[in-house]
């Protein structure tokens, strides 16, 4: 048997603090352009390269650093063109930028269609030197992707041009009027294939990177400003202080933590800017492992009464229980008052203590179902001993709707049953409601086999899955059936009743009304039986106002892993929940693959997502719009 490779890390750290300033560029009108030196950078990378050294294995690490003190960059022999060579599949690459950010005008071989090039700064950018495009950065990026190497980016820079003041540092130069580009700006630039990729709006106007390969945290948001900060007597970004303060603490809790709720620890640490992640944000923190990590709901205690942001909109239900953090099954309390957005339940001074221990934070325990409920058929062979402990799994998942009914499999249960059979390998099938899994047959890819002690617990946690699934999937029917004030298209780039896996879509949503803001969140509910939130890329719904331009973005649609085998067409369900009058969080809709329905994890949320404050109707209205998409696996 071969020996197995050991993966490997390789690190390129980039900080520049000293900008030169030699009077080549101008701005239209002519002025000429100055470029403030930073104090953090520099600071940035070592301290990134220290916290690196000491705590993870690493195979090279490079650093770049423009000090205040030096009189030029610090560059070594190896750059990323030498990594790329050397990197290979299952590798991870690690950049990480600190400095000036700007939008400059686009080259003749930018990607059609942008106003302005998002870039990075080079230290000698005020000497005609070219500036680090994002979409350059991207097809640098794309060479190591295609080789399986997994990116990872860090970017401590500003998204787009504002004002720098001399009281605060901004890593943005400001004053500018449209820079020129000069000869050297063409001549850096060879050939670009690069393409509209992003899943996301704000990510395509800002880098274009590719989030299907590639993990992006932000320092801010596009309209935003990436600020320095003093800690110790010394200069940092905020972005990277917060970053380093927030990985320490999770490896001193012994903790594993995602890079979307690392992006949620460090939104907790800063006040003027909202860092960002993009694309494969649920892996762990330089890990190759995807984790459902879920934010537990802040709830706002008065006297005994609870007050809970999640209402009938989300599936609550009189019977629905919640949990003190971190889930316990003895500290459950139930709501008594459930409005459409939040909820009031009574709690004991104790829970209210714990409550209060936890920063507020509190979790769902288990789901009431609606009164139609699909029901159970299991064979009548299965042993009590199976039913009780399926019972048992069920019990501790969803609040009593679901009946077990023991008939054999001449049974007609026509399409209003889950059911339950044993194959003759001893292992299980589910069959389900065609409207809930879009087809005959039974729920693809699960795997439910092993011992007998295990497949109770394993076939309970499945069917609560898809009762939740189904629940979800159901909560449209509740929604207003007024006209909607939006119009809401979803183009694909292929036409064809079936995709295949991997096509690109456009999301487009005009906001229609006349008076009345509009918060928008899109989620894919997939063959797998997860549900995720699509865009926006953060928790909370994107705003769009009555004069705005159409919310635009750009996704993909991947055929999950769990199914690519299986030569069937799969149904994702591409779902936009809008809301007038009140901002509402709908993050705990949220479920894992089917196969992983008992990995679900709760992490710090990033804010506490209740009512908005302009409000600019009578009353909160919401709109659900379901869009059915089928992929194909195609032959090989």
């Amino acid at each position: 048997m071969a020996t197995p490779v050991p993966l490997r890390r390789f690190a390129l750290l980039v900080g520049v603090d000293l900008y030169l300033n030699g009077g080549v560029r101008q701005c239209v009108g002519g002025k000429i352009p100055d470029i403030p030196n930073l104090r953090g950078c520099v600071n940035d990378v070592q301290e990134i390269k220290k916290f690196l050294q000491n705590e993870f294995q690493l195979h090279e690490l490079h650093v770049l650093t423009s000090s205040l003190h030096s009189s030029g960059l610090k560059e070594p022999a190896c750059r990323l063109p030498t990594i790329s060579e050397e990197a290979r599949a299952g590798d991870l690459f690690y950049f990480h930028f600190s400095g000036h950010g700007a939008r400059l005008q686009p080259t003749i071989k930018s990607p059609p269609g942008r106003s302005a090039d998002p870039s990075l700064l080079t230290m000698d950018f005020g000497y005609g030197r070219p500036a680090l495009r994002g979409w350059q950065l991207n097809e640098w990026l794309k060479l190591l992707s295609e080789k399986q190497v997994h990116v990872v980016v860090t970017l401590d820079s500003c998204y787009s041009g504002g004002s720098w003041r001399a009281d605060s540092l901004y890593r943005t130069p400001g004053r500018w009027n449209n820079i020129l580009n000069t000869p050297a700006d063409e001549e850096a630039i060879t050939e670009t294939t690069t393409e509209s990729t992003s899943r996301d709006g704000d990510l395509e106007e800002s880098w274009s990177l590719n989030p299907k390969g590639f993990t992006l945290m932000a320092a801010c948001t596009q309209h935003e400003l990436a600020s320095e900060l003093i800690f110790n007597g010394k200069h940092y970004g905020a972005f990277t202080h917060g970053l380093l303060t927030s990985l320490r603490h999770s490896i001193s809790a012994k903790e594993v933590i995602t890079y979307r709720a690392l992006r949620d620890r460090i939104g907790l640490l800063l006040t003027e800017q909202t860092p960002l992640v993009f694309g494969r944000d649920r892996l762990t923190f330089f890990g190759q492992k995807e984790r459902f990590v879920a934010p537990p709901l802040i709830a706002i205690l008065k006297g005994t009464n609870v007050n809970i942001p999640i209402g009938k909109a989300h599936g609550t239900r009189v019977g629905s229980t919640f949990t003190t953090y971190p889930p316990t099954q003895y500290n459950t309390f139930s709501p008594y008052d459930i409005g459409l957005f939040d909820c009031t339940a009574k709690v004991q001074p104790a829970q209210a203590q714990n409550i209060q221990h936890f920063d507020n934070r509190i979790v769902p325990y288990r789901w009431k179902l609606d009164e139609d409920a699909p029901q159970l058929i299991v064979q009548s062979s299965l042993g009590d001993k199976f039913k009780k402990a399926l019972r048992a799994t069920l019990g501790l998942q969803v609040f009593g709707d679901i009946r077990i009914l023991e008939l054999d499999d001449s049974f007609d249960s026509g399409d209003e049953y889950f059911r339950l059979k044993k194959r003759e390998d001893k292992s299980f099938e589910i069959f389900a409601p065609r409207n809930l899994i879009g087809y005959d047959g039974p729920v693809h890819g699960l795997d439910l086999q092993g011992d007998d002690s295990e497949l109770a617990a394993k076939c309970g946690m499945a069917l609560a899955h898809l009762a939740r699934f189904s629940q979800i999937l159901g909560l449209r029917d509740q929604a207003s059936k007024d006209i909607a004030p939006f119009e809401l298209t979803i183009q694909p780039d292929y036409v064809g009743r079936a995709f295949p896996s991997g096509q690109q879509f456009e999301f487009s949503l005009k906001n229609r009304s006349a008076n009345a803001c509009l918060y928008v969140t899109t989620f894919i509910l997939s063959p797998a039986f997860h549900v995720r939130q699509l865009f926006p890329s953060y928790d909370s719904p994107s705003r769009v106002n009555p004069c705005d331009a159409p919310l635009s973005f750009n996704f993909r649609l991947e055929m999950p892993d769990g199914l690519q085998k299986l030569k069937k067409s799969h149904r994702d369900i591409v779902r936009t929940i809008v809301t007038t009058g009140q901002r509402v969080s709908w993050k705990s809709l949220e479920l894992p693959d089917i196969w992983d329905a008992d990995r679900l994890e709760y992490m710090r949320p990033e804010t506490n997502l209740t009512r908005d404050g302009d409000v600019l109707c009578s009353g909160p209205t919401w709109w659900v719009k379901d869009k059915e998409i089928w992929t194909e696996v195609q032959p090989k």
